[in-house]
């Protein structure tokens, strides 16, 4: 197996968890394990199948020091958004367990979101972006959502805040 009770994962597609236990169930003549991983507050819990874990993209938390370089990604200057295409597409091609990723959809999603030209599909892309980042942002961390909420966004607003001193001194 390549997790245990305990260790901090991430789904990339319910987020990031706890393993509480791993589980076997017997469906007919054919036992699995699982490993349970608590989600949200008041839902079932998701069920990884130990024999398809690394398949299906669940993977350990990053390391402190991604968080670092994640968060000087929010505060970089942001790139034209993901066409519409790109992120209607096949959705399973994009590497949404890349928190660097994550922070670059939120990066430049946000100012499009702000000026009311966000179409539903970036709007779509941008809160599962947000959803997946920040939850394993609260597990590295030992943050609150709402912490970690505020925290992505101050980095983002750094940003924006310079672009907008920056915009208002040539004028």
């Amino acid at each position: 197996m390549l997790f245990e009770v305990g260790d901090r994962v991430v789904h990339p597609v319910y987020g990031a968890g706890r393993i509480t236990r791993i589980e076997k169930r017997q469906e007919g003549d054919n036992a699995s394990t699982y490993y349970v991983i608590p989600t949200e507050p008041g839902s079932t819990n998701l069920l990884v199948p130990t024999d398809a874990a690394s398949e299906l993209g669940l993977r350990e938390v990053v390391d402190p020091s991604v968080i670092d370089s994640v968060l000087e990604v929010l505060r970089s200057e942001p790139q034209t958004p993901p066409e519409c295409k790109a992120l209607n597409g096949p959705l399973k091609k994009i590497n949404w367990s890349d928190p660097h990723f994550l922070a670059e959809l939120i990066r430049d999603l946000v100012p499009v979101e702000r000026l009311g030209k966000i179409s539903a599909v970036q709007r779509k892309a941008l809160k599962r972006a947000e959803k997946l980042l920040l939850g394993e942002i609260c597990l590295v961390l030992g943050l609150e959502y709402a912490v970690a909420e505020q925290l992505v966004y101050e980095q983002v607003e750094k940003r924006s805040g310079e672009t907008e001193t920056a915009q208002s001194a040539t004028t």
